[in-house]
């Protein structure tokens, strides 16, 4: 009856003791895990109004600095405890206590870009100290192609990770990803070819054609506004006034230039300046660099027109005036002789 007894009371004391650890575990697991040892990264752009700042093609190397932000949690309760044993721990066998150093790596990447693009980290790993919130930046380098579509919408997105610890298992790894927009700016970028030299010998009466062809090797459809900005006095030179290109269309602008028209031998040299100007066609303020050429034109010969004719026949009919008077006065002298 004494061993009945007693193993009654066992048996409910077993049963209380099992209802008191499920419970335990079932409030625990409602609350937070007994065991949390988890690492947490997060990235934010430092700069991210440079987000709506556009990026030159080419010419621009943006720099982002990325935000890297690294906690280690170490739960509570249960799981604080392991976390402080393992460091006495390694304090009592005379190791290095977790956390005192850098043992964390946390691995940065650039997952996608556009075909235009390129972009890297400064480096591709930081150190993090998982014994507390851990800060620090890394610069992304961001450069993008010449012909890059102008405001078009690019994305990069980038990730970091953080793996587990190999000699502590309970302390699991992280990972995230984040994506950066940027735009590029218009490039005006003209190429310009002279299909024939830029230096002409013509005759006083001829005009000096010179085919200047123009290629849009910038990113966006492009207005080229043509202009002579100077020229000898007396000589005329005409041009196209603009062009419309799309992106790497090319075509043949005309610049005419003709010398003096004064009557007589001439043997002129002029030289004549022009200039080319890119701009946007949806937006006349985006202008890019000038382009500047000279043009060297010689004429040389007899012209019997122009405005030195009027002056030359009326020396000429002068002169025939005053023969004709003076052969008169001579004729009558000679008769008054005989």
């Amino acid at each position: 009856m004494k061993t009945l007894k007693f193993s009654m009371i066992s048996l409910i004391c077993l049963m209380l003791f099992s209802s008191l650890i499920c419970t335990t575990f079932t409030m625990s697991s409602r609350a937070e895990p007994l065991i949390r040892l988890v690492q947490n990264i997060e990235l934010e752009w430092e700069n991210a109004e440079e987000e709506n700042i556009p990026i030159i093609p080419r010419d621009e190397l943006r720099i982002i600095n990325v935000t890297i932000t690294y906690t280690f949690d170490h739960g509570l309760a249960f799981s604080e405890g392991m976390y402080l044993n393992y460091l006495n721990y390694e304090d009592i066998k005379g190791g290095t206590p977790l956390g005192t150093e850098s043992l964390g790596r946390i691995k940065l990447e650039v997952l996608e870009t556009p075909d235009w693009c390129y972009a890297t980290f400064r480096y591709s790993v930081v150190p993090a100290n998982i014994s507390s919130i851990y800060v620090t930046q890394m610069p992304l380098y961001i450069i993008i192609d010449e012909d890059a579509p102008a405001y078009d919408q690019g994305v990069i997105r980038v990730k970091a990770s953080i793996n587990p610890f190999p000699t502590v298992p309970f302390i699991t790894g992280d990972s995230t990803i984040e994506e950066l927009a940027f735009q590029p700016s218009y490039n005006p970028r003209i190429s310009v070819d002279l299909p024939d030299v830029n230096t002409k010998q013509i005759e006083p009466r001829e005009t000096a054609k010179f085919p200047i062809k123009i290629t849009n090797i910038g990113n966006d459809q492009t207005v080229v506004k043509l202009k002579v900005e100077s020229r000898p006095s007396g000589w005329s030179a005409t041009i196209t006034d603009e062009i419309i290109l799309d992106k790497e269309e090319s075509t043949t602008a005309y610049l005419s230039i003709k010398s003096p028209k004064d009557f007589g031998y001439r043997e002129d040299v002029g030289i004549v300046r022009i200039s080319l100007t890119p701009v946007r066609a949806l937006n006349e303020s985006e202008v890019g660099d000038e382009v500047t050429l000279s043009f060297l034109v010689q004429s040389r010969g007899f012209l019997i027109e122009g405005h030195g004719i009027i002056p030359f026949f009326l020396i000429i009919i002068l002169l025939i005036v005053i023969f004709l008077v003076i052969r008169s006065i001579a004729r009558r002298k000679f008769k008054d002789l005989y």
